[in-house]
């Protein structure tokens, strides 16, 4: 009897939470931060800040003054999920690319100015 009864609640629980849970929610994912990894510790070419491949999803300070890449928030179209969760996609037929815009602020340094795909950028120093 005992097992019926903890079975029977075990269900019920779980059909409430699945009741409650809003739809829009499940499986969705979230903008994602990235920070700019300069090749050699000092590239801020407009090559290098334009390659996405230096840029690894985490989150570090930046200043936000425009002078030098730092962080920027990607939205979820831009990001691959399998096999390599949280890389930007880099090839069109597997996702949208990301176009990074630059500007320079002094003589081959470079940081990141309005980009589609792109909800916020903090640069630095």
């Amino acid at each position: 009897m005992k097992k019926f009864f903890y079975g029977s609640l075990a269900l019920v629980f779980a059909i409430a939470t699945f009741a409650f849970t809003n739809p829009e929610v499940i499986g969705k994912r979230v903008d994602i931060e990235f920070y700019y990894q300069a090749p050699s510790g000092t590239d801020f070419s407009n090559n290098a800040v334009k390659t996405l491949g230096n840029w690894t999803p985490s989150s570090i300070s930046c200043n936000n003054n425009n002078t030098k890449a730092c962080n920027i928030t990607v939205q979820p179209a831009y990001v691959n999920t399998t096999p390599n969760p949280d890389v930007l996609y880099t090839d069109p037929l597997d996702g949208s690319v990301l176009s990074i815009a630059t500007a320079s602020s002094s003589t081959n340094v470079y940081y990141v100015t309005n980009t589609a795909g792109v909800s916020n950028i903090v640069n630095k120093n």
